[in-house]
């Protein structure tokens, strides 16, 4: 997935990459003492100018090619071309086209409709390609090849039913665009083979925005040339998003990454990822190509330790031969809150806010405290979180942590193991090959075979999905880590005779964890902890 950024107009973009502020903040403490302090400074402050003077000859240099509106675009677009991979020789003619609206793709290639007999045709077969037909062909060293693609669908997956049975038109074009055939369905059965065929045709961005809910994915199907451009694993071209800030809107923009002949056929890798094992990669196209995977156990090992390294900022632990010291009770606690919530609405005269973290007797983050040990030079201070509670904090973690904990005994399909009250969970990105595997047995002996797909760690229901559609599922992992569990397909439900419907309902306990070593907990009962 490929993330994108809405620059705010306070913000510069420098040479890095990063965003940054146009001040230069150098906060330098030293003790004074005598003239070999003084030398000490002047050395560094003739440092922090040097890199200074560096870093503004970096970026003068960067922007020495662009004037006048080029230059703007590149402020506000620099970080997504970049992680995008769009080589900068291309930058000024994609401005120049967006600016335009140039869609020059129709002079330089020819969208090929592919006939096959009876016998030649096998499913799968490609019914589409993209031929250049430049004369000469192309360089990719050439600042002219590049090339607009428009979006034909944009929409996030839990709208994709209604956009297509409110949208006018839509339910059509995307028929015509899948090559669906033509048969004698109606309406609705027409939407549920888009719903299914869709996954094979979509990409994904996101925005980066202050809020969970504003970095939600964005799924999008190119029109119906993009969309007809082939796959290959050593690919001639790239096709990446672009968001274009003064349209607020995204395009796809399609680039040679090697020099091809008038004549050759254009091919994009449908998957970009780091190279993988054989296994892996035929469950990441899985969409494009089905392949029998149930030859794989399903049963799910425990990893190497280092898996739980990876990813993670290692914390110190607490030190344990230091005695915990009583909050005081001579004076309000002070309380330093990163939660806005707690600053506004914490007025018990018992507590006062402050807004130095040093002097605080409780800390409430937002982020990650590491620092355990450090707690030792005050022993008395609180912290609203545990050394290493991302193992039950992150999903894919805290189900390790489940089935360690569990009797292994395996579950009723005799193919995973964990505890009964655990539903079946797979690491989307860890145990790919071993989701399809089982999911591919439970097709074939007719289980049901509905999962509800999370991200790692979001909550409040933010980008889960509940779908029984494999290439949907494989789909998933482009717009984040996600997990994959068994949806529960017979609950319990309660009988509501207002009305006189059978309905799901959840039992909701609210524990505070006080201590760890001894464990001690406090279960709240009607809004009380005791």
């Amino acid at each position: 997935m490929v993330h994108v950024n809405k620059p705010s107009c306070d913000q510069r973009f420098q040479s890095d990459g990063r965003v940054r502020s146009t001040n230069l903040h150098c906060h330098t403490s030293i003790a004074w003492n005598a003239e070999k302090n003084i030398l000490i400074l002047l050395s560094i402050i003739h440092q922090v100018l040097f890199l200074f003077d560096r870093q503004h000859r970096e970026s003068t240099s960067i922007m020495e090619d662009f004037n006048g509106l080029e230059k703007r675009f590149v402020e506000q677009h620099k970080i997504q071309l970049e992680s995008s991979g769009v080589p900068k020789h291309l930058w000024p003619t994609v401005f120049k086209k967006l600016q335009g609206q140039v869609y020059d793709a129709g002079e330089n290639f020819q969208l090929c409709q592919l006939t096959y007999s009876d016998e030649e045709h096998e499913e799968g077969d490609p019914l589409w390609q993209v031929i250049v037909i430049k004369q000469d062909g192309m360089k990719a060293s050439d600042p002219d090849s590049v090339f607009l693609i428009d979006h034909a669908w944009t929409f996030s997956a839990n709208e994709a039913r209604q956009h297509l049975t409110k949208i006018p038109g839509l339910l059509e074009r995307m028929v015509a665009l899948m090559d669906i055939p033509n048969e004698d369905n109606t309406r609705e059965e027409f939407v549920e083979k888009v719903l299914k065929e869709m996954w094979k045709f979509c990409d994904t961005y996101s925005l980066v925005g202050k809020t969970p809910e504003e970095r939600l994915p964005v799924w999008y199907i190119m029109d119906e040339f993009g969309a007809r451009i082939q796959h290959c694993g050593e690919p001639n071209f790239r096709v990446v998003p672009l968001y274009y800030s003064p349209h607020q809107c995204c395009y796809s923009l399609l680039f040679p990454i090697q020099d091809v002949e008038e004549g050759d056929e254009v091919t994009r890798n449908f998957v970009e990822t780091p190279p993988v094992d054989s296994l892996t990669r035929d469950a990441q196209m899985f969409p494009w190509f089905p392949v029998d995977l149930t030859h794989v156990d399903p049963q799910q090992t425990e990893p190497p330790t280092d898996f739980f390294e990876i990813g993670h900022i290692n914390e110190t632990l607490p030190d344990p031969d230091t005695t915990v010291a009583d909050l005081p009770k001579d004076r309000p606690l002070r309380v330093f809150a990163e939660y806005e919530y707690v600053r506004d609405y914490l007025t018990d005269s018992r507590f006062v806010v402050t807004d130095v973290a040093d002097e605080a007797d409780i800390l409430w983050l937002v982020t990650h405290f590491k620092d355990y040990k450090g707690l030792r030079e005050k022993p008395h201070r609180r912290v609203n979180q545990f050394p290493c509670e991302h193992l039950i904090t992150v999903k894919d973690l805290l189900a390790i942590v489940c089935r360690r904990a569990a009797d292994q005994e395996k579950s009723e399909d005799k193919e995973t193991s964990g505890p009964a009250w655990l539903p079946i969970t797979y690491c989307l990105k860890r145990e790919l090959v071993k989701f399809i595997s089982l999911f591919q047995r439970r097709e074939k002996r007719g289980d049901d075979n509905h999962w509800i797909i999370k991200p790692w760690n979001l909550a409040r229901g933010l980008d889960h999905t509940i779908t029984n559609n494999i290439h949907h599922i494989v789909r998933l992992p482009a717009t984040g880590p996600k997990i994959a569990q068994k949806y529960i397909s017979n609950p319990v439900l309660f009988h509501r005779d207002d009305i006189n419907c059978d309905v799901k309902f959840d039992v909701r306990y609210i524990v505070m964890l006080l201590n760890v070593k001894p464990l001690k907990v406090s279960l709240s009962i009607y809004g009380t902890f005791g």
